[in-house]
């Protein structure tokens, strides 16, 4: 931000604030990153980065593991390795640590990597697998180098540990020599100046047969190497001399390699750094309900139950509202009132939302992209350079006025204080008719009544209170816009135990109109939180209504669903039943025929006949009458499943709650078309269309619409220009059609811009049952600015 001046940022405690963020950061790179963080001048890049963090507060919802801890600043190793010096053993395991992280980190991205910023992350990130091969080749976990390390170290330790085993052999073989165990002053050997040597009295260094190397303090103890181990030491020397020259061999061949690589483990810092930044901000937006705020070029500040974040848990949530109707705001009342703190709230928003960062408030918040913050908040009054508290006001409100512009907000505390009070009234108003006029937002903290007069009467400011409880004489840090507050300086004064007396005679000293309108001002604060109170329970009457008639409209759904199974539970009982009956009358009629047959051949049998003729007539109508009595004890109608369909009718399906044509009826099974797709349903399943009063007047009946005829569509569906709401509208229609037309694939053209259309793109696509993969287009596809399509 051009405008924006330290003094600013230090009033407003915006480095608190990125202290607060960093806190949840996982490594220095990040939290430096944090700290650099500034207010922007363009909104997209604020919307850029709002992406970001939206994009991996998704994947925090999944619970993945996807932090950076443990990365460490490799820039004085790959420096060094790259100018060929030799880095120590110790220098490899955070190289190897980092590359580790990498790793896991793309591992944890990949399933992700369908969101811009995941995919941008994970092809930036060098995992650098031979690397870390070869580093883990040549040392074990604890840091040392392994003996595999290379062919020729594992030959050179084997000869020093045969060499090693030798001399111990013989110094062993020495030591329980009984004839000289009286020249050792302890039946021990050790090591000096890198070879082997047994501890000999004084008294016998010129009997023992060996070199004196070295003697204790007190002289009474020498050192010797045994004459029959010095080939054996000039052995060992020598391979200690070949295996340093293996190992230093093995680190400089390391070093260069990790030289090579100092573009890739430079650029992983940095893209971590950014990765971290964005995850801290994520973090805190969570643990602190945060939101991301809309960035206008109005000028319009809305805050909804915002937080100051410095105040963690005693936050009381602030509304204001600024620049839409009124570039100025006079906020009055007590001592303590909460003035300042809404006043630093504005200002730290402001910061913070041009920064990109989260803020503790509610959806609907919005953020001018203002081009300067201007702040004069608190007493700077300094001694040494014999300044006033006035003075000290006066050089930074000077400051601001030579540097503010229209786009710019100004906040004021005490605005006038410190000298005269009709002279600093008198400045103020000069200076917030100057502002004004400007068309700069600003908003001041004062005690003074011209300037609530000022506010009252000015087209573009307003008045706005800070709400104050006389009972309990504890404010409740809420604004109340349009009225002026009141200092309560009378009534506190009262409450602590000034006499009677004393406040009769101070209101008497004031004038009777001030008094009166403090009185009317208490009257009004009392009846406008009677009414607040009055609407809060309202709102909490109508929110416990509207929650009834949610629930009522569920159960009547679950009525409708439970009658409709009913029946269509008693259709497939009925049809069952048809299906025995229909087996039973068969039965019967086959039964009979053959006895009439038998009937014809002997004519003594009619009466025989016409007996088992009328119970075969009996048992049909037994049949006829169970079925009639399951229709009423089951409530099925005829029109449930006897109404006659043809293939062009209009039906409603209530499974589905949509209306389909009928393309053709087979007995029992009809064949339906849904929009463009074709179904097959048992004819219990569909129910009569109500014809339309226009239908009934001769429209064309039993034609299906004309949309129904499938048509071609293009490959691509071109979204470019739309707003979110708009784009995912026509996307979802495209795909029912492209499901239709058995499209395998298709693009989504939605640009690159913020990112932002891109993102809800993707948030859609794989929520969407009929998708069944999806991807960012290749270079001679349109690259991030289109995404290729696969269905199901």
């Amino acid at each position: 931000m051009e405008l924006l001046n330290i003094q600013s940022q230090k009033t407003l405690e915006f480095e608190e604030v990125k202290d607060i963020i960093s806190s949840f950061s996982h490594w220095s790179g990040g939290r430096e990153e944090i700290h650099k963080m500034q207010p922007m001048d363009d909104s997209g890049d604020v919307y850029e980065l709002q992406n970001k963090i939206r994009q991996i507060q998704e994947i925090n919802t999944s619970g993945d593991d996807i932090s950076v801890g443990g990365f460490e600043d490799l820039t004085h190793i790959v420096n060094a390795a790259e100018k060929g010096s030799s880095l120590n053993a110790g220098d490899f395991t955070p190289v190897a640590g980092n590359l580790k992280i990498i790793s896991a980190l793309k591992k944890s991205l990949l399933p992700w990597v369908q969101m811009p910023f995941i995919f941008e992350t994970v092809q930036s990130l060098y995992a650098l697998p031979q690397l870390l091969q070869s580093i883990e080749q040549v040392f074990d976990e604890s840091g040392n180098i392994r003996d595999r390390a290379s062919t020729d170290l594992f030959e050179i330790r084997e000869s020093i540990k045969n060499t090693e085993l030798a001399i111990h052999s013989r110094l062993s073989s020495l030591l329980r020599d009984m004839s000289q165990q009286k020249m050792f002053q302890e039946l021990l050997y050790t090591i000096r100046e890198g070879r082997y040597v047994v501890p000999i009295k004084q008294e016998f260094r010129g009997i023992f047969d060996g070199l004196v190397l070295d003697m204790s303090t007190s002289g009474a103890t020498v050192f010797m190497e045994p004459m029959g181990i010095v080939e054996h030491n000039n052995m060992l020397r020598q391979q200690r001399a070949e295996e340093k020259s293996e190992l230093d061999r093995i680190i400089r061949n390391l070093s260069n390699a990790v030289g090579r690589y100092k573009r890739e483990l430079l650029q992983n810092q940095n893209v971590v750094s950014e990765f971290d930044k964005i995850h801290a901000l994520s973090l805190f937006a969570d643990k602190h309900k945060c939101i991301l705020p809309m960035i206008n070029k109005s000028g319009h500040l809305l805050l909804k139950k915002a937080r100051h974040p410095l105040l963690g848990e005693k936050a009381i949530p602030l509304d204001l509202e600024l620049g839409k109707e009124f570039y100025t705001i006079v906020i009055t009342g007590p001592n303590t009132g909460g003035k300042t703190v809404a006043l630093k709230t504005a200002g730290l928003f402001t910061l913070m939302g041009l920064a990109a960062m989260p803020l503790p408030a509610e959806e609907g918040t919005e953020i001018p992209l203002f081009s300067g913050v201007f702040a004069d908040i608190g007493d700077d009054q300094s001694i040494t350079q014999n300044l006033s508290t006035f003075s000290s006001h006066m050089n930074r409100i000077i400051s601001i006025v030579n540097s503010c512009k229209a786009d710019s907000l100004i906040l004021l505390d005490e605005l006038g204080a410190g000298t005269d009070p009709r002279e600093g009234s008198a400045i103020g108003i000069a200076l917030l008719e100057h502002l004004t006029s400007l068309g700069a937002r600003t908003i001041i903290t004062t005690h003074y009544g011209e300037l609530k007069y000022f506010a009252s009467n000015h087209p573009r400011a307003c008045n706005a209170a800070m709400e104050f409880d006389n009972k309990t004489l504890l404010p409740s840090y809420k604004i109340i816009t349009g009225l002026p507050g009141r200092s309560c300086a009378l009534t506190i004064a009262g409450r602590l135990g000034l006499p009677e007396k004393l406040i009769s005679r101070a209101e008497e000293l004031l004038s009777h109109e001030y008094v009166e309108m403090d009185r009317m001002l208490a009257n009004i604060e009392s009846k406008e939180k009677h009414l607040e109170e009055e609407l809060s329970l309202h709102k909490k009457y109508k929110t416990e209504a509207m929650n009834l008639k949610e629930k009522y409209e569920e159960e009547m759904s679950l009525i409708k669903t439970e009658q409709l199974e009913i029946i269509t539970d008693s259709a497939a009982e009925a049809e069952l039943m048809v299906t025995a009956a229909k087996s039973e009358i068969q039965k019967i009629l086959k039964n009979f025929n053959q006895r009439l047959k038998t009937a014809e051949k002997s004519k003594n049998r009619a009466a025989e006949s016409s007996n088992e003729a009328t119970e075969s007539v009996g048992k049909l109508n037994e049949i006829l009458a169970r079925l009639e009595a399951f229709k009423q004890k089951r409530g099925v109608k005829k029109t449930d499943y006897e109404t006659e369909f043809k293939p062009g009718d209009e039906v409603f399906i209530p499974s589905m709650n949509k209306n389909a044509v009928i393309l053709e009826i087979k007995d029992d099974d009809v064949l339906i078309q849904i929009n463009r797709i074709k179904q097959r349903l048992h004819i219990w399943n569909i129910k009569p269309m109500a014809k339309t009063a226009e239908q009934t007047k001769g429209q064309k009946q039993n034609q299906p619409d004309t949309d129904i005829i499938l048509k071609k569509i293009p490959a691509s569906v071109n979204l470019i220009g739309l707003y979110v709401d708009e784009a995912i509208y026509r996307l979802e229609k495209y795909i029912d059609e492209a499901v239709a037309e058995q499209l395998d694939t298709f693009q989504v053209v939605h640009g690159r811009g913020t990112g932002a259309l891109r993102s809800a793109v993707h948030q859609f696509l794989r929520k969407n049952p009929l998708v069944e993969n999806y991807r960012l287009g290749e270079s001679r596809e349109g690259s991030d600015g289109v995404t290729v399509v696969t269905l199901k």
